[in-house]
């Protein structure tokens, strides 16, 4: 990076929600954002469609889609069978910007950046899962090894490590809120540690308590939601608005650390609203629906035999014991036997993968114009399906992943994506071809993801005003080309107007 060129800096905004980010910045919770809205230049991100929610920081950091990277979900169905494992950060394909930075010779201080792939080869520091939403399985790591040491020794961990713990009473969901406060507190010491031991050019840094409160406390936040208690709120007021606050002081503290001509570029990844799903009755209304649906090849022997077992055998398991106890069968233990079945993809968008001959290793239905036909009445089914308790659709979009996420895919995605409806609670699905199908949802819970995200450029250059919507994938590209270094090869290409066209970019 040449000696002329400005400081860059990313701040990152896990699951902050950008319908309330604005309306706490209006109301002056929020100060610091406020300012950043008011002078910066401001675009809505587009995440990738259905897959959003386990895609988006993989499709931040690669400046590729899920199609090219892989990770769609925190599980995945594995190539060539029926089965589902948890997908690691280091399974990613693609390298995330801060390698490619790196390797150009900019150093870098990168700390928690959700589902990063751990990188100590960067030239700089590179902090993982100190104190993330959903960590990864290695948990906590820093590099170089003195820095890890020093963040133990000066900083500690953060107060807690699992967000999905049970908080009922005001007394709880108050600790709960403070020692959020307190995580993105420590994490500027954090990220402190991090700079004074990479001297960076490039800065990139995540809070992500908004995302553990959205989860947690949108039942405190929303006066509609249906598990709503208006004593705790009256007690505590709204945590999740304090936590954005907090959040707010933390991001106001860390900029101001960045010199006068720096390029700064905050992103409110993706949104939250209520968790209002049926994805608990999905699976079994789907193999009511498929009896009606087209059938393709006779299954084979062992298809009907592990419709058979799973039948007689597993249908008391409750769905966390199948899960556990079923690791040796397909998922679900039948889907051998089924014409198509249900993939994990999170809660907001149901994924159903069809069980297609010369893909699947009993398939059913024939590639061309037999699945092209049985997509569409599949699609038709699931039209059909209403909430049990309202009437209205259960679904509010329902889409082809092929028509929006192009093959080759370098993950086995689900084939068809259906959007679940938002306006209530899902306790049961019903339509004239199922009958009535009642799993209500008993998860802890109370807030889920949204599509879009929001992101501010401030720095030398940049125009205040509003652009049209980006890609996700353009933030990469856009941060490299600011410190100097091009990135031929990926999805993502550098915001125009962020991005001065006279400056020399190094592409090798």
């Amino acid at each position: 990076m040449s000696a002329a060129a400005p400081s860059v800096w990313f701040v990152g905004l896990d699951s902050m929600d950008p319908d309330l980010l604005r309306a706490a910045a209006a109301r002056g919770r929020c100060p610091n954002l406020a300012a950043l809205l008011a002078r910066g230049s401001v675009a809505t991100t587009h995440n990738p469609v259905g897959l959003y929610v386990g895609a988006v920081w993989p499709s931040l950091s690669t400046a590729t889609g899920c199609a090219r990277h892989g990770r769609a979900c925190y599980e995945q169905l594995q190539a060539g069978g029926y089965r589902a494992a948890v997908y690691g950060a280091h399974e990613l394909h693609g390298d995330p910007f801060w390698l490619r930075a790196s390797a150009a010779g900019v150093r870098v201080a990168v700390v928690d950046l959700p589902k990063s792939r751990f990188t100590p080869e960067l030239l700089g520091a590179h902090v993982v899962d100190w104190g993330t939403h959903d960590p990864e399985a290695d948990g906590f790591c820093a590099a170089p090894p003195e820095l890890a040491h020093a963040i133990r020794r000066d900083v500690g961990l953060p107060p807690f490590r699992s967000c999905d713990e049970i908080r009922r009473t005001a007394p709880e969901i108050a600790r709960f809120r403070d020692d959020l406060g307190e995580r993105a507190r420590r994490r500027e010491r954090v990220l402190d540690a991090a700079i004074a031991s990479a001297r960076p050019d490039l800065v990139a840094v995540a809070f992500t308590e908004a995302h553990c409160a959205g989860h947690q406390l949108w039942h405190v936040h929303d006066p509609n939601h249906d598990r709503h208690d208006a004593r705790i709120a009256a007690a505590i007021g709204d945590p999740l608005l304090d936590t954005y606050a907090a959040i707010d002081a933390s991001v106001g503290r860390v900029l101001a650390r960045a010199p006068a001509d720096a390029r700064v570029l905050v992103l409110a990844s993706h949104g939250m609203g209520p968790h209002y799903d049926g994805s608990a009755a999905f699976d079994e209304a789907l193999e009511r629906l498929e009896r009606s649906l087209p059938q393709g090849r006779w299954p084979s022997l062992h298809g009907r035999w592990a419709r058979w077992v799973d039948r007689r055998v597993t249908r008391g398991w409750s769905r966390r014991l199948r899960k556990k106890l079923g690791r040796g069968l397909p998922l679900p233990a039948r889907a051998a036997g089924r014409t198509c079945f249900m993939v994990p993809n999170n809660d907001a968008w149901a994924g159903v993968r069809v069980n297609l001959v010369g893909r699947e290793p009993h398939g059913r239905i024939r590639p061309g114009a037999e699945l092209d036909a049985y997509l569409d009445a599949l699609a038709a089914g699931l039209a059909e399906f209403r909430n049990g308790a309202t009437g209205e659709p259960a679904f509010d979009a329902i889409l082809r992943t092929d028509t929006v996420h192009p093959p080759p895919h370098a993950a086995p995605l689900p084939d068809l994506l259906a959007r679940w409806s938002r306006a209530a609670p899902i306790p049961s699905l019903t339509s004239p071809r199922i009958g009535t199908v009642a799993r209500p949802y008993r998860g802890l819970r109370t807030g889920d993801h949204r599509a879009d995200g929001l992101a501010i450029a401030v720095g030398p250059g940049i125009a205040p005003g509003t652009l049209p919507a980006i890609p996700i994938e353009d933030l990469a590209p856009t941060l490299l080309t600011w410190a100097g270094v091009g990135w031929p090869g990926v999805d993502g290409r550098p915001v125009a107007a962020w991005c001065a066209p006279s400056r020399t970019v190094a592409t090798t």
